[in-house]
């Protein structure tokens, strides 16, 4: 057996190396958390902004609406007809 081999062969050593990959695991598990956390932060803020861009969206349909109801009546109806033909051909 060679001295470095006995080396390696040390509980101390071996213990050593243990702690290391225990560390090593803990600061991986750490950044994982960090970047999950950021990464929850960032999909909010989009989520957020999508939401008022929807409210906005819908205030204004809703304000078309009843500006002029019978040309939206109109369109609805005719949407209608479409989507029931192109569905009954399925």
């Amino acid at each position: 057996m060679t001295a470095n081999a006995s080396l390696h062969d040390h509980p101390a050593h071996k213990k050593a190396h243990e702690g290391g990959a225990e560390k090593c695991a803990s600061n991986v598990k750490a950044d994982l958390h960090d970047i999950a956390r950021a990464a929850g932060r960032s999909s909010r803020t989009l989520i957020d902004a999508a939401s008022h861009e929807l409210e906005g969206s819908a205030h204004s349909v809703a304000e078309a609406i009843r500006e002029k109801p019978f040309q939206s009546g109109a369109i609805a109806l005719g949407l209608g007809v479409l989507l029931g033909m192109f569905f009954r051909r399925r």
